[in-house]
């Protein structure tokens, strides 16, 4: 499926519109006046619900933001990790910091089982601003 991204800078995205259908684009998302925060959770919301063979159409590299790279190394890190591993993480617009055990990994969640408790948290992949090995 092509999924088209449009960041609302505040102009009309009619002309835009038009053109990700002409190319064929099944889905559009369009954030509209969000701050940068909100903007990179909905676009890692938007990466995350993503399939294999999906196909993410943008109009600008802008429009992906410097935290892409980012994204994806998150991503990539999340896939690697082992049921019982250490790791410490940065969750949410609040930045929190938790440190535990991976306990389970879903398509869009962690479940983390933290050091001290017998507490589990699950975090949403998406709102996972860092991740790190201990």
């Amino acid at each position: 499926m092509k999924i088209g991204y449009i960041l609302d800078r505040g102009n009309d995205n009619s002309n835009l519109i038009k053109k990700m259908k002409i190319q064929g684009v099944n889905k559009i998302i369009v954030d509209l006046n969000l701050d940068q925060d909100q903007y990179q959770t909905m676009l890692l919301e938007s990466f995350n619900s993503m399939m294999e063979n999906d196909i993410l159409v943008i109009n600008t590299l802008d429009d992906l933001g410097d935290s892409l790279e980012d994204m994806v190394a998150i991503k990539e890190v999340i896939k690697t990790l082992k049921k019982n591993e250490k790791l410490s993480i940065v969750y949410g617009e609040n930045e929190e910091l938790f440190q535990g055990y991976v306990s389970d990994i879903t398509d869009n969640h962690l479940i983390l089982h933290e050091y001290v408790s017998d507490v589990y948290r699950t975090f949403n992949i998406s709102k996972i601003m860092e991740i790190n090995r201990i």
